[in-house]
């Protein structure tokens, strides 16, 4: 037996040492100092160009497939349809900057102009145009880029490899953030995300530079904040993320409480982060308040996010609050379930998918609210009670979900959607952090008595988390087919959501495709009985009107009224006998273009009295709304011979775009069926000097017009350059022409398009010579207009011509 040294006298009397405390089995030990990362490494320690090569093929591996997806759902509107990516030219590069993210399309809420300067980069400047696959390979290395600041990020805060590694492998392949990276418009959301990843690691290496590096860095910190905000609106997350970042990695010096380390770490350097990031959220506030001073935009729409409209189903507002947020709530928990199960994704929750909460205790989506009350209850409970106190990490990655999914949880404030997948790409970095902490942290509890068990559990949890990356990853892969095209799309959303009006609605569209009038009949009906199950959903139980979506009736409509014209040609080429077949398919489409009038017309009253009440001039107030319902409102009333409908119809499409040609033209043949001659000329004649431009078979209308209106004399001749003019040395012919300017004029000042006033005056009196005396009853208004406008009337010539005038050269 071996002998054993007994301690000396000196050594049992010693003063015992204090050993120092072990950490909590329960909690990963915070980052007390930042570190810098090695860009080289070993295969147990790897650097960042390692892994960050490693999550690129990871990332590239899942969207593959996703070069192959068109400029599907709203890519086609933001990229496709936007006129201002087409060139690099100022004029562009200006209007970017003085409209919203949505225009021309129509008026919205949202400015995000550096989001959209990066499309005018893969248009123009890479010459991608509407070829996707440079906008997709532009999401996917910021996609990867984003993957591999988060690695670096849980480092920071765990100094655990592997585990860092698995969290931001988890990132790269969860089915969630498919619609922000293979939807091209999700750009927005990779961009703030980088910017929000680049902002903590900026301030997490201000600590380890000197006091000039330190401003430098927070210098660069404001410029990258300042891009934020400018690329999406979430952005502002950016000042409370540094804050919370502080009060998770800090160091206690002696007996210092832990708000007394956290005080003397703002004190003494984070202060200046937060001044650096302050004055980008404050110049976001500026921007938007100037820019959205005279937007017609008033609210958020119940179609798409009925949270908005839940005062109109509550009288008791109070109620009506609680149920808006008791909604949210249970959306909270939707997010969850597709975080642990993300089989049914769709690129839409419109009305009536996700129901309003309704106090019960039986309704499954009530008793789904409940339940996701308690979990939410009990996350923030843990979190401030907890986590703060004995594992600060989880703390900062759940408080980063929070403030990351704040903008859009529609628990502060009604947003742009009751539900939306893209919504989920910062909060996710939050939950993913959140989860691979507290994985780490359990299983460190349940192996900390025996070592052998300890490597026995984490060398099964390799495998484990790998299968679990590869499961998400090729549902990742699997949906990014779903973006294929519209009908893949639509097809998927409408087996995921079929309660959302909207989904008919994309499927109706993608069913008739881009050219509705060459498909055949059947084709028609099936894009008929798939949108009219949209209208179903929305008649069940309908929101109030100005929160109604009258987009999902103006498709119907113009499918029945393709529909009618090509019943009419079957039996008759020229459109002089309309069988009854045709007549039903018309008054079905006056029937829901009715019904989007009312939407229209109620949209249009809420914005104004919005814009008053925001001190709006009343001469800047123009009536807003859709043209083309009453458009196709008119056509629908011309078939069926309702000519006193379709004039008011036309009368109200006028005063909403003055500008279009289609209803002077529409009005003149409305006229003409009324025998009304000379306004139907009139009209002829106000659409050709609208746009300067000559429409096919007008002179020959214009003639046979004037054949009755004035037999003896020709109004109508042919010049030496083989054109048709209006022969100004007809009297009757020249007082039409004069009376087709004044109508004109007379709609733009309706319609408080004074700037427009006042360029036609001018141009009646300088190109087409007309006398001041034919404006002379107008004089008052026109002044005011220009006024108004800043365009001076310009005086006549000394000298007028004679002779035939074109109406429209």
């Amino acid at each position: 037996m071996p002998s054993r040294r007994l301690p000396t006298r000196r050594e049992r009397l010693a003063p015992e040492k204090p050993q120092p405390a072990e950490a909590s089995p329960t909690e990963i030990a915070p980052v007390v100092e930042p570190i810098a990362y090695p860009l080289l490494g070993t295969l147990k320690h790897p650097g960042v160009l390692i892994v960050g090569f490693v999550l690129g093929v990871i990332c590239f591996l899942v969207y593959s497939n996703s070069f192959d997806c068109g400029l599907v759902l709203d890519n086609f509107l933001i990229i496709g349809n936007d006129f201002r990516l087409k060139s690099p030219k100022r004029e562009n590069v200006e209007l970017i900057f003085n409209k919203g993210y949505w225009w021309p399309t129509w008026e919205s809420n949202l400015f995000r102009p550096l989001t959209t300067l990066s499309y005018m980069v893969n248009y123009s400047v890479f010459a991608n145009e509407k070829v996707p696959n440079g906008y997709h390979l532009v999401n996917l290395f910021l996609h990867w880029v984003n993957t591999t600041l988060l690695y670096g990020l849980m480092l920071s805060v765990t100094r655990r490899h592997w585990l860092s590694f698995g969290a931001a492998a988890l990132f790269a392949v969860h089915p969630l953030n498919t619609e922000s990276v293979t939807n091209i418009v999700g750009r927005a959301d990779l961009l703030v995300a980088l910017v929000v990843l680049v902002c903590l690691h900026l301030h997490r290496l201000a600590y380890l530079a000197s006091f000039a590096g330190g401003l430098g860095l927070r210098a660069m910190m404001f410029a990258v904040a300042l891009a934020g905000v400018f690329c999406k609106e979430s952005a502002i997350v950016i000042l409370p993320l540094l804050i919370v970042y502080d009060c998770s990695m800090f160091k206690q010096r002696g007996q210092e409480t832990v708000w007394q380390a956290i005080g003397r770490r703002f004190r003494q350097t984070g202060w200046v982060s937060y001044a650096a990031v302050l004055p980008a959220v404050c110049a976001l506030f500026g921007v938007r308040h100037l820019l959205l001073a005279e937007s017609p935009v008033f609210d958020e729409i119940g179609a798409d996010n009925p949270i908005v409209a839940a005062f109109a189903f509550n009288s008791n507002l109070v109620t009506a609050w609680l149920c808006g947020r008791m909604t949210a709530i249970k959306v909270i928990g939707y997010y969850a379930w597709k975080f642990v199960c993300p089989a049914t994704l769709s690129c839409d929750y419109s009305y009536d998918q996700i129901p309003l909460f309704g106090w019960t205790l039986t309704d499954p989506n009530d008793v789904a609210a409940w339940v996701s009350l308690l979990l939410v209850g009990a996350s923030l409970y843990y979190m401030f009670f907890r986590a703060l106190f004995r594992n600060r990490p989880l703390f900062f990655f759940m408080m980063f979900f929070w403030l990351a999914f704040g903008p859009t949880s529609n628990l502060l404030f009604g947003v742009g959607s009751i539900m939306g997948e893209r919504f989920m790409y910062l909060p996710l970095i939050g939950v993913v952090g959140a989860v691979a902490v507290a994985a780490s942290s359990l299983l460190d509890r349940a192996t900390q008595t025996d070592d052998a068990v300890a490597r026995k559990w984490r060398s099964a949890l390799v495998p484990l988390g790998a299968l679990v990356v590869v499961a998400l990853g090729v549902r990742s892969y699997c949906r990014n087919f779903d973006w294929l095209d519209e009908m893949s799309l639509w097809t998927s959303a409408a087996e995921t959501c079929p309660d959302s009006f909207k989904v008919y609605k994309g499927l109706a569209g993608a069913i008739v495709g881009p050219h509705a009038e060459a498909k055949p009949i059947n084709v028609l009906d099936r894009a008929i009985e798939t949108a009219e199950r949209g209208t179903t959903i929305l008649e069940a139980k309908p929101l109030p009107p100005w929160h109604m979506p009258n987009g999902i009736y103006q498709d119907v409509a113009r499918y029945y009224i393709i529909k009618g014209d090509k019943l009419i040609t079957q039996v008759s080429p020229t459109m002089q006998h309309i069988p009854p077949a045709a007549i039903h398919c018309f008054e079905r489409a006056a029937f829901f273009l009715e019904r989007a009038r009312e939407m229209d017309q109620s949209v249009n009253e809420k914005s104004v009295e919005s814009r008053r009440a925001r001190g709006m001039p009343e001469e800047k107030i123009v009536t807003v709304g859709n043209f083309r319902i009453y458009l196709n409102l008119a056509v629908a009333y011309m078939r069926v011979t309702r000519w006193d409908d379709a004039i008011k119809a036309l009368e109200r499409m006028l005063e909403l775009e003055p500008t279009a040609p289609e209803g002077y033209l529409n009005m003149a043949a409305a006229l003409r069926q009324k025998n009304q001659h000379s306004k139907s000329a009139v009209y002829l004649m106000a659409a050709m000097i609208v746009r300067q431009q000559e429409f096919p078979n007008i002179w020959e209308n214009l003639r046979g017009l004037f054949a009755v209106i004035a037999p003896n004399q020709p109004a109508i001749v042919q010049g030496q350059d083989q054109h048709w003019h209006v022969n100004m040395d007809n009297p009757v012919a020249a007082r039409h022409f004069q009376e087709a300017f004044r109508e004109t004029i007379r709609i733009m000042l309706h319609s408080k398009r004074f700037g427009l006033a006042v360029q036609l005056h001018n141009l009646a009196i300088n190109q087409y010579r007309l006398p001041p005396q034919v404006f002379e009853n107008m004089r008052a208004e026109l002044t005011r207009a220009s006024k108004i406008s800043g365009i001076p009337l310009e005086t006549p010539p000394p000298q007028l011509l004679q002779g035939g005038l074109p109406a429209g050269s």
